[in-house]
Parts: structure tokens; sequence; C-alpha cells
């Protein structure tokens, strides 16, 4: 019996996800096993079938950075699935969030016939294109703890230790706020939504 590759759809587009998910089902070796619309539910979802492949496309509704948001946060997860941004943007910004929040492929919309070939590259075949995107991403996290300010950097570097938010306020002398207002800025900086994917995002680029 053959083993499906299990994929994934992130799209707001009723046309777009139909057209995909009847594609992507009628190859011999896929299984679209689930989709969603909005980030919120794309994280739901992922956490509940944990596909091979996700597919997100850039803009979610309203939200122009919704499928960024996606991206990253799947990314930063310590075996994170392959992310491929199909989408109608093309303009260089957009394409270099897409790489540095985790996507290892970018489609336009109009080349969305590619899907199948690139998904199962993605799996089969050795590029050298996922070794200069490792560099990439290694640099570019460099880059984002460069943004951190030394208080910052102090506070990251005692969450990679593992302490807790109230022994971190106990050690610093601070208030919880403080450290709140702090954290929150961190993981703007970092481009994640919690602590945790934070301490895994730098430790799986090899940083520290």
């Amino acid at each position: 019996m053959m083993n499906h590759l299990k994929l994934m759809i992130v799209e707001d587009d009723p046309h777009w996800l139909k057209l995909l998910t009847q594609m992507l089902n009628e190859e011999p070796d896929f299984l679209v096993a689930g989709s969603a619309d909005h980030y919120e539910e794309a994280i739901r979802v992922y956490d509940q079938l944990r596909p091979d492949v996700v597919m997100v496309d850039v803009i979610l509704g309203k939200d122009r950075s919704g499928g960024i948001k996606t991206a990253a946060d799947l990314g930063a997860r310590p075996s994170p699935p392959s992310i491929v941004m199909l989408t109608s943007l093309t303009d260089a910004q957009v394409v270099t969030q897409s790489f540095a929040a985790g996507a290892i492929q970018y489609i336009a919309k109009r080349n969305y016939r590619e899907l199948p070939g690139t998904i199962r590259s993605l799996h089969r075949d050795f590029s050298p294109l996922s070794l200069l995107l490792d560099d990439y991403r290694r640099l570019r996290v460099e880059e984002q703890l460069k943004e951190l300010t030394p208080s910052e950097r102090h506070i990251f570097e005692l969450i990679e230790q593992g302490l807790s938010m109230s022994q971190i306020e106990q050690q610093l002398f601070k208030s919880h706020s403080t450290v709140k207002n702090q954290m929150n800025k961190i993981l703007k900086k970092l481009g994640v939504p919690s602590r945790k994917e934070a301490v895994a995002k730098i430790k799986r680029k090899g940083v520290y």
C-alpha cells in the first residue's frame, strides 16, 4: 500500500481551496488531510493533523501578514513541516519574509500546477537550495538577536536557561509588568508567539 504525503492547505479563497484540493488529491501519493482559512484555525488544525507539507497563502482575509505569521509559527516548531507559500504576491519583500518565516518554497498562484512536482522534490530529492536557505535563516536569526537591547538579551538568556517569569522578575528585581512588556518586545522582534518557540527557533538554527 502506498504511503501518502499528508498535506494541509491554508487558504481563505474558497475557489482556490477547492481547486488545489481537487488537483492534489488526484495525485496517487498525496492526501489533503485538512485546511484552514485563518491563522488561529491553521495552528489548531496543524496540531491535530501534523501534516508533512503545509501550503500557505500570504494574505488571509484582511490580514496581509496572516500567512507570514502562520509560517513563522509552524517554522518555529521543533519538527516543522515543509512550508510552501502559494500566493499572488511576488514582490521581493514578501518573498524574503516568507523564507525568513520558515518557508522552503514560494510559488506564484499562476504557476500552481507546479505544486505536485515541487512537493515531491521537497521530500525525495536533495537540493542545495535547502542548505542555502538554512544558512539564510540562521543569519536572519542572528540579525534578529542583534535587534534586542542588552536588557532584552539578558532576559532572553534567562528564558533559554529555563527560568520562569517569576524567577526572572526576582533575579532582575523587576516588576511583573516590566518583564512582561520586555518579553512581548522580544517575541515581536524574533517573530514568534511564545517563549518556548523563541528558544526552539534559536536552538534549531544553531545560533547558540
